[in-house]
């Protein structure tokens, strides 16, 4: 059965601490009110089955920029708000928790960037690897989840860069280290739908042709379960991206980083190859949110100062 489910939020964005939103139900409304917590949160499966959540939002930064307000396309515009496609089992990035809280680093810059176009963000809870159909079939104008940019899915979209990142590994905290060097013969788990999967296919290859053991691969749809079936023995490592390897060995389940960041890239939020235009407003609002000082505020909330990047549409 589907909630109906109209959020409003009154966080006040100019903290500088890590944290969520927590709601309570009243006659069919959810009123989301500010709580701080001391980790990232668990999974919410069940949010899944909820309505689209809207996400409104005050903090004196965070003010309309009518020049770019009035570069909104009309149908948007007309509705007021944009939805966004997020993964919400992804933490640090997007995640849902608590009473359908939503909290992460996507959410605090999106919701600074939709003040700035003078609209409403709206977010969907989307399985990772269905974020990009979502986008391209127009159920969501963008999607986010800390997703990394790459040739690959340039093929099919545009991506706002926003943040920088990398790849690493993950072992109990313990277990003998397994890394690239010594996963041949291993279970190393990683996230479906991403570039980590073909790595770790290419790793297996390699093995073989070196006359060793493969890797078998453990593809998994939720990162917090990926994590858990490390932290008991069912998988050796993971590989993931570094920022949500940052946010997992924070958590509760004890996992240690294994092999220091590697493969360099940018994040970035998708948009349909057809919308470039929006694409270019959102990276022009983006820019309008680091001029103020929101964006440098929200990567030190999160602890990810070190990760800024250039604000570009690609390709």
């Amino acid at each position: 059965m589907a909630v109906s489910a109209a959020f409003t939020v009154t966080d006040n964005h100019c903290r500088t601490t890590p944290h969520d939103h927590q709601s309570s139900l009243a006659g069919g409304h959810v009123h989301i009110r500010p709580t701080r917590i001391r980790h990232f949160g668990g999974v919410f499966a069940a949010v899944a089955m909820l309505a689209v959540a809207v996400l409104t939002h005050s903090c004196t930064p965070f003010l309309p920029e009518p020049i770019l307000a009035a570069r909104v396309p009309a149908a948007i515009r007309a509705d007021g708000f944009f939805t966004i496609a997020i993964d919400a089992t992804y933490p640090p990035a997007t995640s849902m928790h608590g009473n359908n809280g939503a909290s992460g680093f996507d959410i605090d810059l999106l919701t600074a960037v939709a003040t700035k176009l003078d609209l409403e963000a709206r977010w969907k809870p989307t399985q990772f690897d269905r974020i990009i159909p979502a986008v391209q079939s127009g159920q969501a104008q963008l999607g986010a989840a800390a997703i990394p940019i790459t040739d690959a899915r340039l093929q099919d979209v545009v991506m706002v860069a926003y943040l920088n990142s990398g790849t690493q590994w993950l072992n109990r905290t313990t277990a003998r280290p397994i890394d690239p060097q010594n996963a041949c013969g291993k279970r190393i788990a990683a996230l479906s739908g991403t570039a980590h999967i073909d790595e770790l296919t290419d790793r297996s290859r390699a093995c073989v042709a070196a006359n060793r053991p493969e890797i078998t691969i453990s593809a998994y749809d939720d990162p917090q379960r990926m994590s858990a079936a490390v932290a008991r023995g069912a998988d050796d490592a993971l590989v993931g991206d570094a920022i949500l390897c940052a946010g997992l060995a924070a958590g509760d389940i004890p996992l240690k980083v294994a092999v220091t960041t590697y493969d360099p890239h940018s994040l970035g939020w998708v948009s349909r190859s057809t919308d470039r235009q929006f694409a270019d407003l959102l990276a022009s609002a983006l820019e309008a949110v680091v001029k103020d000082g929101s964006y440098d505020r929200i990567l030190r909330r999160w602890r990810l100062q070190d990760q800024a990047a250039a604000i570009r549409v690609r390709p």
